[in-house]
């Protein structure tokens, strides 16, 4: 039996899917059914289970409206009440609905298990919200403190995927919008 080399990535990450938000029954009177939470698809620490795992999910494109997808280190929820998360932000674009975000996605990803992405680690996750209109595309960063390595990680994002404009948002208290314009 042939035994496959392993080409480990530098740190261990989590798939979660939120599917969508489930339609009142016709006549209901009562408040809007909450979402699902997140459900944990699994891990990976290795290039070739990244591979089975996003060969196997859909595309954003073929997401049903009202999905969320998150990939983020293992040990951190795609919350902003998660300690790791809460002194962080977001950077955060859509793409709308003619314009596919299958390639912006790819690249992304790529990007993040590549770590090309940012060097000091300032990343903890990345989130696509398939909405009916447009693809939301978030990149989810540790220290909104850092504006030196928050910065450099938006002019990366702004270059790479040809954006127009991006947007921080900051998880602290004020949850305060920053537009990037570079």
């Amino acid at each position: 039996m042939l035994m496959e080399e392993q080409y480990p990535l530098e740190r261990e990450w989590r798939i979660w899917v939120v599917p969508p938000v489930r339609k009142k029954p016709r006549g209901h009177r009562g408040p809007r059914p909450e979402a699902d939470p997140p459900r944990d698809v699994g891990t990976f620490q290795t290039v070739e289970f990244m591979w089975r795992y996003m060969n196997n999910l859909p595309e954003p494109s073929r997401l049903a409206i009202g999905a969320n997808l998150y990939i983020f280190e293992a040990a951190i929820e795609p919350s902003w009440e998660d300690p790791a998360n809460t002194n962080g932000g977001r950077w955060t674009f859509s793409i709308d609905r003619a314009n596919s975000s299958d390639e912006s996605w790819q690249t992304l990803f790529l990007m993040l298990f590549g770590e090309t992405l940012d060097s000091d680690k300032q990343v903890v996750g990345i989130a696509l919200a398939r909405r009916r209109m447009y693809t939301r595309l978030s990149i989810w960063t540790r220290d909104r403190d850092n504006n030196l390595a928050t910065l450099a990680l938006g002019n990366v994002l702004k270059t790479k995927l040809g954006l127009p404009n991006i947007e921080y948002q900051d998880h602290g208290a004020e949850f305060k919008t920053y537009r990037h314009t570079l």
